[in-house]
C-alpha cells in the first residue's frame, strides 16, 4: 500500500512536530529513505520517498552529541546498516509501535513523500524504486518485531489479535544479498518523475482512515450491540478496541468483548451503527436479548419512580452513630440505616462544597449541561454492594435531603401537618352514634406504621382500648378511615411486645370519659420530623427534582464509596480527617467502587436510562399543560 504525505502537514512540520521522549519507548517505527536514512526536519519539502521501518530503542539515554541509537529489525538493503543514530527524535521520524488501542500501527507497507508548499516549474526529478525486494525485507523486519516483542513483553489480547493476521514470509528471513540486489550495475539508479507526474501525486494527498468516534472511551466504553444487522436483539458488549479501515469506502470498526467474554473475530467486527452507548436513546430502548448476571438484581415489587411523593414518606427515627464506632465486618452486620448515619458527617460536608475528593462532581452537576450529563457515565457503578443495600441508600438520601422541599408540589402533602386535625378527627369520630374510636391519628400511611412498630413508645405508655357499650357493633376499630386491609394485616401479624401491659377500660357514656381518651392519644401522635439537610447556596439554588437527581449522582456515589470503606475496615472515623488522608481513604474507596460485573453495570446503565427518558417525558408533559407557551425551568446558581 502506497500513502502519500499531506501538504498541510509537511509545510507545518516546524510548527506542528514535536520532540519525543525515548525513555518511554522499546518499540518504535522509524521514517527512513530507501537507503536507511533517517528523515529530519531539514528534509521535510525534498520530495524523497520514504517508508516507516520497525526498530527498538538501543539506549534511551542520549550520547554526548545528544544522539539516539536504535536497532532496526534487519536492514533496508544489502549496504544499510541495521544500527542508527537518530539526532533529533519527533513525531515526523518516530511513531510507537502500538497505537493508544494496543493494536500494532502498521501491518503492511507504509509509504510517505514529503513535497514542497509550491512545486516549482523547473525540471523536478524524484526516484521511483522498485519495492519488491523493500517490501520483502519490510516484512521480514515486522515478522521479527513481532516475535521480538511476544518473547520480552506481555503482550496483550488486543496486541495479539491485531497481528494474528499479519502477512509473513516463511522463507528466508532476509532477502539473499546474491540475488536480486545484485542484477546488474544499473541497480542503484532511480527512474524520474517529471513535473506532470509529481503534479498529479500532488493533486491526489494521502488517504487517511478515519478516527475512531471521540465521544468513546477505548477500550472500556460499555454498550448495548447486536451481532449483526438482521439482529433485532441487543447484547451488553465493552468495546476493546478500534480498527481503521484499509480503504477509502470502508468504515471504521470496533472490536467488542460480548458477555459471554467471546472477543469478535476480525470478520465480524461491529461497525457504529452495531451498538448504542449511553448517550443513545437507544441505550433505554432497544430489544435486550435474555442475560444472566451471578450478581442479585434489585428486587422492588413497587417499581415507583423517585417522585416527591416518595420522599415524603416517613421512616424511622434516625439512630446515632456508635461509640466508639464499629469497623469492617462488624459495620457490615450492622442494618444498613445505621451505617449510612455513620457517612452522614462526610455527605454534610459535600452538600456544603466542603469536601475536595467530591468537588470535582459537585461542581460538574450545579455547571449543568454537558458537565451534569458526564456524571451519569459512572453513577451507576456499585461495586459489589448488593443492589437492594443501594437502594435502600438512595431512599435515606432523599428522605434526608429532600423530606421537606415537597410544599407546593401537587401530589405532596405538606411534612408538617399539625397533630390539631389529627386530635379533631378522632374527636369526631368518638362522638359517633357507632361509638367506634379511632386508635391511629388520620393521614398516616403505612411506613408511619411500620415505624410506629419498629420503635414503639416507651414502656410506661399502656395501650388503652375503649370499648363502647349498648352499642350494636360493640366493637372498636383499631385504624384510622383511609387505610386499607393490607396495613390492617400488618397490624395483626405485628403485636405489641408482651412486657407491655394491655388495659381493657370501658368508655364511660359520660363526656369525661371522651376527653381522657383524647388525652392519651395526644401523645400518640408522631413527633414532627426534623428539617431536611442544607447545602451550599448553588445547591440551595436547585429545583426539587433537580435536588433529588444530585443525590442520585453526587451524594450516592460518595455514599457508596464511604460504605465501603467501613466495611473493609479502612475508615474507622465518623469526624472528617485532614484533607491529605480524606483524599487517600477516597481513592480507595473508588478501587472497590469499580470493582464489580461490568455486566451488571451495562444493566445497571440501562435501568438508569429508562428512569431518565420516563422523567423526560413527565417534564415535557407538565411544561405544556395549562397554556400553549411553557417557562423552562430556571438554571441552577452557578
Amino acid at each position: 500500500m502506497r500513502s502519500l504525505s499531506p501538504k498541510s502537514k509537511v509545510s507545518a512540520a516546524r510548527v506542528e512536530l514535536q520532540d519525543i521522549d525515548l525513555a518511554n519507548l522499546t518499540y518504535l517505527w522509524v521514517l527512513l529513505d530507501f537507503n536507511g536514512g533517517v528523515f529530519g526536519l531539514a528534509d521535510e519539502e525534498d520530495g524523497i520517498e520514504r517508508i516507516w521501518w520497525p526498530a527498538m530503542v538501543c539506549s534511551s539515554i542520549p550520547t554526548k552529541d545528544n544522539t539516539y541509537r536504535v536497532k532496526l529489525f534487519g536492514p533496508l538493503n544489502a549496504k544499510s546498516e541495521d544500527i542508527i543514530d537518530i539526532a533529533a527524535p519527533h513525531h515526523g521520524n518516530i511513531l510507537p509501535y502500538c497505537l493508544n488501542s494496543d493494536e500494532i500501527r502498521f501491518t503492511s507497507p507504509s509509504y510517505v513523500i514529503s513535497f514542497p508548499d509550491r512545486i516549482s516549474h523547473s525540471p523536478k526529478k524524484r526516484q521511483k524504486l522498485d519495492r519488491s525486494d523493500i517490501e520483502a525485507r519490510w516484512y521480514a523486519a515486522l515478522t521479527e518485531s513481532v516475535k521480538r516483542m511476544k518473547e520480552e513483553e506481555v503482550p496483550s489480547m488486543v496486541f495479539l489479535h491485531s497481528v494474528a493476521g499479519i502477512k509473513t514470509r516463511e522463507s528466508s528471513p532476509w532477502p539473499s544479498e546474491s540475488g536480486s540486489s545484485k542484477k546488474g550495475k544499473g541497480k542503484g539508479k532511480a527512474k524520474m518523475l517529471t513535473d506532470d507526474e509529481l503534479s498529479e501525486l500532488d493533486s491526489n494527498p494521502r488517504w487517511s482512515p478515519p478516527p475512531p468516534d471521540s465521544s468513546l472511551t477505548i477500550p472500556g466504553e460499555l454498550i448495548f450491540a447486536r451481532e449483526k444487522r438482521t439482529s433485532k436483539e441487543y447484547w451488553p458488549a465493552k468495546i476493546l478496541a478500534y480498527v481503521p479501515p484499509t480503504r477509502p469506502k470502508q468504515p471504521g470498526r470496533y472490536r467488542v468483548q460480548w458477555i459471554d467474554n467471546t472477543i469478535t473475530k476480525d470478520n465480524a467486527l461491529l461497525d457504529r451503527e452495531l451498538f448504542y452507548v449511553y448517550e443513545d436513546e437507544g441505550f433505554g430502548t432497544c430489544v435486550q436479548g435474555e442475560i444472566l448476571s451471578t450478581f442479585q438484581e434489585v428486587v422492588n415489587d413497587t417499581d415507583e419512580p423517585d417522585t416527591p411523593a416518595r420522599v415524603g414518606r416517613d421512616f424511622s427515627p434516625s439512630p446515632e452513630p456508635r461509640d466508639p464506632p464499629p469497623s469492617g465486618q462488624a459495620f457490615a452486620d450492622l442494618e444498613v440505616r445505621e451505617q449510612f448515619v455513620h457517612v452522614k458527617p462526610v455527605l454534610q460536608a459535600v452538600l456544603r462544597d466542603a469536601y475536595p475528593p467530591a468537588r470535582e462532581r459537585h461542581k460538574l452537576y450545579i455547571s449543568g449541561g454537558a458537565g451534569r450529563n458526564a456524571l451519569t457515565k459512572d453513577a451507576g457503578e456499585r461495586g459489589n454492594m448488593d443492589p437492594r443495600d443501594v437502594d435502600w441508600f438512595h431512599r435515606f438520601l432523599l428522605e434526608w435531603c429532600v423530606r421537606s422541599t415537597g410544599k407546593g408540589i401537587k401530589g405532596v402533602d405538606p411534612p408538617d401537618a399539625g397533630a390539631e386535625g389529627a386530635v379533631a378527627a378522632e374527636a369526631e369520630t368518638l362522638n359517633t352514634d357507632d361509638g367506634v374510636a379511632s386508635a391511629v391519628a388520620a393521614g398516616e400511611d403505612e411506613n408511619d406504621i411500620e415505624a410506629a412498630e419498629a420503635h414503639p413508645m416507651d414502656s410506661d405508655v399502656p395501650r388503652i382500648e375503649v370499648e363502647a357499650p349498648n352499642t350494636d357493633d360493640g366493637v372498636a376499630s383499631a385504624v384510622a378511615a383511609g387505610e386499607d386491609e393490607n396495613d390492617i394485616e400488618a397490624a395483626e401479624a405485628h403485636p405489641m411486645d408482651s412486657d407491655v401491659p394491655r388495659i381493657e377500660a370501658e368508655a364511660p357514656n359520660t363526656d369525661d370519659g371522651v376527653a381522657s381518651a383524647l388525652s392519651d392519644m395526644v401523645d400518640l401522635v408522631p413527633r414532627p420530623k426534623p428539617p431536611r439537610q442544607i447545602g451550599c447556596d448553588a445547591y440551595e439554588g436547585l429545583s426539587t427534582m433537580e435536588k433529588m437527581d444530585y443525590c442520585l449522582n453526587v451524594l450516592l456515589p460518595e455514599l457508596i464509596v464511604q460504605i465501603f470503606l467501613w466495611r473493609t475496615g479502612k475508615r474507622t472515623s465518623v469526624e472528617l480527617l485532614d484533607e491529605e488522608e480524606e483524599a487517600r481513604l477516597h481513592a480507595l474507596g473508588l478501587e472497590e467502587k469499580r470493582r464489580t460485573d461490568w455486566v451488571f453495570d451495562v444493566k445497571r446503565m440501562r435501568a438508569q436510562k429508562e428512569r431518565e427518558l420516563r422523567n423526560a417525558g413527565d417534564r415535557n408533559t407538565e411544561e405544556v399543560v395549562g397554556g400553549t407557551v411553557s417557562r423552562p425551568r430556571r438554571a441552577a446558581k452557578r
